[in-house]
């Protein structure tokens, strides 16, 4: 009876293990995600290309906060990509803090 019990319990405890774990997985893959994600780069693009850091940079934090949701997924799909997005991300803070619309739009290209 004891034993029937822990084993019903061990069932019960990994399914609410997986389902916890299951809207992580749920969120797609990571070329997909970052798809969507570069969406708010393209537009800061568009915006600091006219001059419009302003927007742009409302733009790019856009994609920073997407980031946030999905950068564990890219981080295990690929480290050096993660590592080469971070340093990139870097360097247009950066950019928007100078407010070189040059240096943005160099960042965001790359």
């Amino acid at each position: 009876m004891v034993k029937n019990f822990i084993f019903k319990l061990s069932i019960l405890l990994l399914i609410i293990g997986l389902g916890i774990h299951t809207p992580a997985l749920a969120a797609g893959n990571s070329d997909e995600d970052m798809k969507k994600a570069e969406e708010p780069v393209d537009r800061a693009i568009v915006f600091a290309s006219k001059g419009n850091l302003i927007e742009a940079e409302k733009s790019y934090n856009q994609f920073n906060k997407a980031w946030r949701e999905i950068e564990e997924g890219v981080k295990a799909d690929s480290a050096t990509a993660y590592r080469d997005i971070e340093a990139n991300m870097g360097k247009v803070v950066y950019a928007f803090t100078i407010k070189k619309e040059d240096q943005v739009l160099q960042a965001c290209r790359v």
